[in-house]
């Protein structure tokens, strides 16, 4: 895995949505980061199996105690341990002033003792979301 090409891709994705028209009321921009966890998760997962740069795990978890989650990628090794992990929306928490893009563990993993796993299968827009919470 070349992780220099996924953190370009991760950037690839968020400047496209960028590109797009500023009026364009249905776009996350009013609320970025915040409000954008799971569109942006999955659009940079789609993209990142397009480019051949393997198939991700779609992760969604509750903050113990806030009404709100969160949700990110992790690509994981053949010993199915976290490998790396995406979150380009990190920065909506304030203990975060920037996304996680990097090796290992999501850094709010330690917050989120019930993590339900979905693995997109498939590419571009015609992935399916299938359950993978049964294979950790």
């Amino acid at each position: 895995m070349n992780f220099d090409q996924v953190r370009e891709t991760v950037d690839d994705v968020i400047a496209a949505m960028f590109a797009t028209d500023p009026d364009e009321r249905l776009f996350i921009r009013e609320w970025w980061p915040g409000a954008s966890c799971e569109h942006v998760a999955v659009a940079v997962a789609a993209v990142l199996e397009d480019r051949g740069l393997g198939v991700w795990t779609f992760i969604v978890a509750a903050r113990p105690g806030e009404p709100n989650g969160d949700a990110w990628l992790e690509w994981y090794n053949s010993e199915r341990a976290v490998q790396f992990s995406i979150d380009p929306t990190l920065h909506q928490f304030t203990e975060w002033e920037e996304p996680f893009v990097g090796e290992g563990k999501h850094q709010l993993r330690v917050f989120s003792p019930s993590v339900a796993g979905k693995g997109l299968s498939g590419t571009g827009r015609t992935s399916e979301l299938t359950d993978r919470s049964s294979a950790s």
